[in-house]
């Protein structure tokens, strides 16, 4: 798992402010929630390993729907651009919002990202002993860029 490595939690938004260069980052939330990320920016002001997550395409082939803490989460697959659409129900309220999220799958996000320069070093599941299955609901990334 992580080890003791100095990470620097910060969002994207806070990272372009930075103005400097960045060691070990763990970006929260994900890079892939955030609209149009720069990964040009990210190799040029990062220095060591980077740390974000990612939504796990596979969770949401196995599960359409689940309540957790009175509020039904219904998801709308849309395989062919890996998004899901999360509505949120509350139960008591019936109050309803709504939240779309990239997905991958582990070989996918390892692809996404070699394209723009970033070797992945690292997947685990947020799960016990960090273990990937189709129970895994995001992906924890660790990553380099390439030649690093």
């Amino acid at each position: 798992m992580i080890e003791e490595k100095n990470l620097n939690v910060l969002s994207y938004k806070e990272f372009i402010e930075k103005g400097e260069v960045v060691k070990n980052p763990l970006f929260l939330p994900s890079l892939f929630e955030t609209q149009s990320v720069n990964w040009e920016e990210i190799k040029k002001k990062i220095h060591g390993e980077i740390y974000t997550e990612c939504e796990n395409l596979f969770y949401y082939l196995v599960k359409s729907m689940e309540v957790k803490d009175e509020t039904l989460l219904i998801y709308n697959l849309d395989v062919e651009n890996d998004y899901v659409l999360i509505e949120k129900i509350n139960l008591n309220s019936k109050e309803r919002s709504y939240k779309k999220k990239k997905l991958f799958t582990p070989y996918g996000v390892k692809e996404f990202l070699r394209f723009r320069g970033f070797y992945v070093k690292e997947i685990w599941g947020d799960i016990p002993f960090g273990k990937v299955t189709f129970n895994t609901k995001t992906l924890l990334l660790r990553m380099v860029k390439h030649g690093y």
